[in-house]
Formats: C-alpha cells, sequence, structure tokens
C-alpha cells in the first residue's frame, strides 16, 4: 500500500474511532449520525483534481461560522444543552477539515478535534461502547502519529544537498509519498505494540488519579426507555407488545456483599414496580383521593426504610423507634440494583422492599434521587431520573402459609373500600361467575385459590390479542376470547374477588429475569415485563398472587451461541460500569490497601496458600529478575555500539568505495559489457584488455583504485575523490 493511502487510511480510523464514540451516545439522533457518516465517507474522496479545494475553502469556513453563531444563539435563546451543541458544532469543524485536507498541517487540526470529541464522549457515552472506541482510538493514534511525522518530515526537511556546496532546495515528495516501500504490515504491527504502553499508562492514571465517581456522570440527562405500564394509567394490552423485547431494563446482583449469589434463584422472582386501585374502560389508574400523593421516607443511620407493610415484618416500621438497619441487612434479601434510564419514576425491588440503601455523589453529598412512597406502597424517584440509577433494595422474602392466610378475618374498614370498587361497564355476569366459582369456599385464601385455578385451567396464554371495539375487555377475556397475556389474568382475577367482596389491587412490574453465568446476575429486559394481583388479608397485609399460566411466564429465548455472546457482552458492559464508570475514591481507597497487603505479603482472612504465605519473597523475586534483565539488555545495547564504532566493524558495512564501484558496474552493464555472477575485478579488467575495450585501461585504474580504497585500515578522502572522479570518467566515455 502507497505510504500517502496508508496514513489516509490511518487517519480516517482514527477520526471514525472518535465519532463513533459520539455517535453510539443514547444522546445522540439517528439523523445527526447519518449525516456525520455520509460528511466523513464523501470527504474521503475530495481529493484534487477532482474536487476543487481552493475554491471551496472560503466558502466551508463561513458556513462553519455561520453554524457556530447559530449553535450559540440556540443555546442562549432556547436552553438548549450546551455539550449537544458543542458536540454538533465539533462534527461540523471535523467534516470541514476532512474536506479541506491538503498538507500535514490540516491533518494536525483534525487530529485534534477527533480529541476533542473523545473527551467531549466521556460525558455523553458512558456505556461499553466508548471503552471499544477509546481502545480502537489509541491504536490507530499509534499509527496516524507515527506515519503524520514522517510525512512532515518528508514534506518540511527531505532535501537534496549539492557536492559543490551550492544552497540546498527540496526535493519533489509525491514520489516518496506514492511510494510502497516505505511501510508496510510489519512497522503497522510493531507501531500497534506502542498502543499497548499507551493503554497500560491509561489505566494506572485513571487508578491512581484521585477519583469523582459515578456522582459526576449521574449529572449528565439521558432519554429513558419508553415502557407501557408504569405511567399513572395503563391499558390492557401494553404489555403484549413488549413482550419479546430484549433490551436490558436492570441488573440486579444477589446476596450480601462480598459473597453475591452464584446460582439463579430456583423460584422466579417479581420485581414489584407500579401499584393501581381503580378500574374502568379497560384502564388501571390511581382513585382521586390517592392520586399524585406520594409520601416521603425518613432515613436511619443512612439506610431509607419504606414504611409500608411487608409480609413477615411487624407493623408499623417507624424508624424513629429504633429500628436496627444492621440486622435489616443481615435478615432481608439484598439485591444490588443498576436500573437503565426509564420515562418513569418507578423504582423496582423485589417483592416486597422494606428499605433502600441509595449511594450519594462524592462532591455534593446529595443522594443520586431521592425515594419516596406512592399512594399505594410503591417506590417512586422525587423527580423523573435522566440518568440510570444505582441502589440496594432490601425486601422480606416471606410466604405466608396457607393455614395463616386461612385465619384472616373479613376486612370491614371504610378506609378500605377503594379496593372494592367495581366499574359500572362490567356485566352482572362477571358478578354471577365470580359467585359460582367461589362457591362453598369459606376463608379468603380458598376464594383466591378457587379463581387462580378457574382462571389457569379455563383460559390460555397468547400474546396474540383479539379485541373488538366497544367491548369490555375483562367480559370479553372471560366469556369469549378465553386467551390473553398476563394483563388479562391478573386483572380479570381482580375483577372477580372484588365481586365477591375481597380487596386487591393490580400491580405491574417485571417477573423473574434472565441469570447471566458470566457476570453471576440477574439481568432483567423489557421482555420480562408482567402483572399480577396483591390480595389484602386482615392479619397478614398485602400478599402477591400470580395468576397467569405456567406457558406464560418468562420464556428464555436466549440460548445457543449467540445467546452466550450476549451473556458476555453484557457482563462486559456490567463491569464496565461497575469498575469504570462507578470507580470513585471509595473504591480507589480500597484498592490502594489491597496493593499495599499484597506487597507487606499479608494474607486473606481464613488464607493458608503459598501465595499468601510466600507472596513477598515472590515479589522481591520478581522486582530482581526485573532489574537484572534491563541491566543485561543496556548493557548488549552497549556492547553493540561499541563494536559498531570499532574501526575493524566498518568492513562488513556498505562502505563507500563499494557504493562508487556499483556505480561503475552499472555503467557497463549499460553499455552491454555485463561481469558475470562469480567474475572477480582483476578478471573483468583482463577480459577487456582482451577484447580490445576501449575503456579497458580506465577500467583498470578503477579497480585498482577501489583495491587501495575498500581494503585500506582508514578511509582516505583523496583516494575517494579519485575514484568518484574516475566513475565519472568511465560513465561519460561509454555515454559517447
Amino acid at each position: 500500500m502507497r505510504f500517502s493511502l496508508t496514513h489516509k487510511l490511518a487517519s480516517y480510523l482514527m477520526v471514525l474511532a472518535a465519532v463513533g464514540s459520539l455517535l453510539l451516545s443514547p444522546e445522540t439522533s439517528e439523523l445527526t449520525a447519518i449525516l456525520a457518516l455520509i460528511g466523513v465517507a464523501l470527504s474521503w474522496f475530495a481529493e484534487p483534481p477532482r474536487y476543487p479545494q481552493q475554491r471551496l475553502t472560503l466558502p466551508w469556513n463561513i458556513g462553519t461560522l455561520v453554524f457556530f453563531i447559530g449553535s450559540l444563539l440556540r443555546v442562549v435563546l432556547t436552553d438548549a444543552p450546551l455539550i449537544s451543541a458543542g458536540v454538533h458544532f465539533l462534527l461540523v469543524v471535523l467534516i470541514n477539515k476532512l474536506f479541506n485536507r491538503r498538507s500535514s498541517k490540516d491533518y494536525q487540526q483534525i487530529y485534534v478535534v477527533s480529541f476533542l470529541m473523545l473527551v467531549a464522549a466521556t460525558t455523553l457515552n458512558t456505556g461499553l461502547a466508548y471503552a471499544a472506541c477509546f481502545i480502537a482510538y489509541v491504536v490507530f493514534t499509534t499509527w496516524s502519529l507515527v506515519l503524520f511525522h514522517l510525512r512532515r518530515e518528508m514534506e518540511d526537511n527531505y532535501l537534496l544537498k549539492h557536492a559543490d556546496g551550492a544552497q540546498s532546495e527540496k526535493v519533489e515528495v509525491a514520489r516518496i509519498l506514492n511510494s510502497r516501500r516505505i511501510v508496510g504490515g510489519t512497522f503497522l504491527a510493531g507501531t500497534a505494540l506502542l498502543s499497548i504502553g499507551v493503554l497500560i499508562g491509561s489505566a494506572t492514571i485513571f487508578m491512581l488519579f484521585p477519583r469523582i465517581g459515578v456522582g459526576l456522570f449521574a449529572t449528565q440527562k439521558r432519554h429513558g426507555l419508553a415502557m407501557a405500564g408504569f405511567s399513572e394509567r395503563v391499558e390492557l394490552g401494553q404489555h403484549g407488545r413488549i413482550r419479546d423485547n430484549p433490551q436490558v431494563v436492570m441488573r440486579i446482583i444477589l446476596g450480601p456483599k462480598g459473597s453475591p449469589r452464584r446460582s439463579p434463584p430456583a423460584v422466579p422472582i417479581l420485581w414489584r414496580g407500579s401499584v393501581y386501585d381503580q378500574y374502568a374502560n379497560g384502564s388501571w389508574t390511581h382513585s382521586s383521593y390517592v392520586s399524585g400523593r406520594p409520601r416521603p421516607v425518613y432515613p436511619s443511620q443512612g439506610l431509607f426504610v419504606m414504611l409500608d407493610h411487608a409480609p413477615g415484618v411487624k407493623q408499623p416500621l417507624e424508624p424513629r423507634r429504633g429500628l436496627d438497619p444492621a440486622r435489616l441487612r443481615r435478615s432481608l434479601l439484598r439485591q444490588r440494583i443498576y436500573l437503565e434510564p426509564l420515562a418513569s419514576r418507578v423504582i423496582f425491588g423485589a417483592d416486597r422492599p422494606v428499605a433502600l440503601d441509595v449511594p450519594r455523589r462524592k462532591l455534593s453529598r446529595r443522594r443520586l434521587f431521592t425515594p419516596q412512597r406512592g399512594p399505594l406502597g410503591e417506590i417512586r424517584a422525587r423527580r423523573r431520573r435522566t440518568t440510570g440509577a444505582l441502589y440496594i433494595a432490601y425486601s422480606k422474602r416471606y410466604r405466608p402459609t396457607p393455614e395463616l392466610m386461612r385465619q384472616a378475618a373479613p376486612e370491614r374498614r371504610p378506609e378500605m373500600a377503594p379496593f372494592l370498587r367495581l366499574p359500572r361497564e362490567v356485566p352482572a355476569r362477571v358478578r354471577d361467575l365470580a359467585r359460582r366459582i367461589t362457591a362453598g369456599k369459606q376463608t379468603v385464601y380458598d376464594k383466591v385459590q378457587a379463581v387462580m385455578s378457574y382462571l389457569q385451567t379455563r383460559h390460555r396464554y397468547t400474546l396474540e390479542l383479539e379485541h373488538r371495539k366497544g367491548r369490555e375487555p375483562i367480559d370479553e377475556f372471560l366469556f369469549e376470547t378465553r386467551r390473553g397475556h398476563c394483563e388479562y389474568f391478573a386483572s380479570s382475577m381482580a375483577i372477580l374477588l372484588r365481586a365477591v367482596g375481597i380487596h386487591t389491587r393490580h400491580v405491574n412490574g417485571f417477573s423473574g429475569g434472565k441469570w447471566n453465568s458470566f457476570g453471576n446476575y440477574l439481568a432483567v429486559r423489557q421482555g420480562d415485563a408482567h402483572a399480577w394481583t396483591e390480595v389484602w388479608f386482615s392479619n397478614l397485609g398485602w400478599i402477591a398472587f400470580d395468576p397467569t399460566p405456567s406457558q406464560g411466564q418468562t420464556r428464555d429465548k436466549g440460548g445457543g451461541v449467540l445467546g452466550a455472546l450476549r451473556q458476555m457482552i453484557d457482563a462486559l458492559r456490567l463491569r464496565w460500569f461497575n469498575h469504570v464508570v462507578e470507580y470513585d475514591i471509595g473504591k480507589q481507597l480500597r484498592l490502594f490497601s489491597r496493593i499495599k497487603r499484597f506487597v507487606q505479603g499479608k494474607p486473606k482472612r481464613d488464607s493458608s496458600s503459598l501465595l499468601s504465605l510466600y507472596r513477598r519473597p515472590l515479589i522481591v523475586g520478581a522486582v530482581v529478575l526485573g532489574i537484572g534483565g534491563v541491566l543485561l539488555l543496556l548493557r548488549r545495547r552497549g556492547w553493540r555500539l561499541r563494536r559498531q564504532a570499532a574501526p575493524g566493524r566498518r568492513r562488513h558495512q556498505r562502505h563507500p568505495a563499494s557504493k562508487l564501484y556499483a556505480r561503475a558496474l552499472a555503467a557497463l552493464a549499460k553499455a552491454n559489457v555485463l561481469r558475470p555472477p562469480g567474475m572477480t575485478a582483476a578478471e573483468l579488467e583482463r577480459a577487456l584488455a582482451a577484447r580490445g575495450h576501449p575503456c579497458a585501461e580506465l577500467v583498470r585504474q578503477l579497480g585498482s583504485c577501489y583495491d587501495a580504497c575498500r581494503f585500506a585500515e582508514v578511509v582516505d578522502d583523496e583516494q575517494l575523490r579519485r575514484l568518484e572522479t574516475l566513475v565519472h570518467q568511465l560513465r561519460a566515455e561509454l555515454a559517447r
């Protein structure tokens, strides 16, 4: 490949890595990405003479200035994000320079703009894609800078030195830039190895430099995933449209701190989200008396305790009465949740979350979000989240026994009346069906089981819904279609139980999740969205029941090689967030502490391995071997330099006399006087004399002078000049 083409290709690869780090950000629109890629692609062909660079440079610069003024006015007048306007301006400047590159100076400006784009991407793209783009950028930048240096040396410093002392002049470099012999695959592979050192140095600086942490990234707004089922109003049929969506919503590490769970839960966990109490016209909403009435939760020694009743936990949970957070952490299910940005204020946790632990920002000491208790016990953020959230939820995984639930007495309190309301549009046959199903059942639990059994055995799960406009959805599901997805099963159960005087409410969330064996965590996807029913027991509180048949539970379609590859990439994404994006001063101090313990040879607790016992001697030995190896390499290099500087060493190098004699042989060959392989200089002289060649005497003198110069102990400049004169005379004689 020609040198100029290699340099151009390396530069464009570097530019694409920087542009990709921005375009792969969730904040970059598809239109911006398409226009930017088209501009970069077209600039590849912007070469003279097909593209008039000199005539279009001024219009390009004027257009860039106009775009800058427009972006500035947009930020000032419309309160547009400053970083978004800056990114768009950088893209315009980059495309401008790509279309108008003529010399090494233009390439240098392109490199600066690409670096600024990579820096800007750190605030927009905190995902794994940035890591891939950063590594590619380091490799391609190493190539580009080395080739750029060579090109600049050629353009600025490649001079022809005249022997007579005349003024030097520049050589035309076009031929050199088009040469295929300057760089090759070996050169690119060798320079790419330099990027390994750059990456190691970058990682070292990243670990040692004082950290700010996740709080800085949490200030950058991102567009949330638009998901159905978690707004103030939920219509039946919304979950079915996202059932096969594999996009990950949250990643959850289960188990105590320091010893997370290594295997998936035996029973799918219900991840509680939104709760609704009022049904009408095929939709679940909040009643007017509870809608928009979230209540604050109160911290207790850094732990946010939910003031809602959970099964198995004594009511009320009052933090001011000395509730021990340490005891709760030991007895409750701990979930470390990485929640992606959602277009909702809902905070999820395993059914039922009792407490939350929300990290603080490192600088302001403010929490990443402020949790509130919703009107029906759900957890919400005080403001709509524009970033991903990291928090720890504690849940009481408790399932009362049937005997305990059968002891529940009928609920008579008037404040529970909203959970018995039935809409007018529900036909009478729905009420009659509920009475027939529960006939002969005396307790609340037995009636709940009868309705669940009826729905699971008489109706079929499907995502292909056939709903006729104007019909009541639950009535149609129970008596006509007899098939639907989880929302229809849960809503039908809630309405049937209300018809026989049992208090119910509707819950939307997620069920189960895909266990990631590479990262040992649950990846909950949009397709895991689920709905179920909560039933009130006077002696226990709200208990969850899932009437959806087993074939309607989370289905795993992620098997095979592609599924394993997706799991591996998702595990890398979580590790990137956990160890890079979330790397703060606390983790930095823990890292330093581990390094100190490692160097001191202090074993971990309950550790008796040979590595921990002999750690210090191994470290000292490795350091000594490393220093010894470096000294040996330096000494060998000194020997090599001294041998090259010795007089006798010059015989093994290309001697100046040999170069002149080679020019003489080339002139003879051009005049059809060929020297066969193996013929010595003396034999060539005798052959020319025997043939009576007119240059025989000149060749004899040239050979004698060559022997005197070539095999002398010290190079004689006088003899070299005489040899050069004889070569010029020979070439002139042969040219006659």
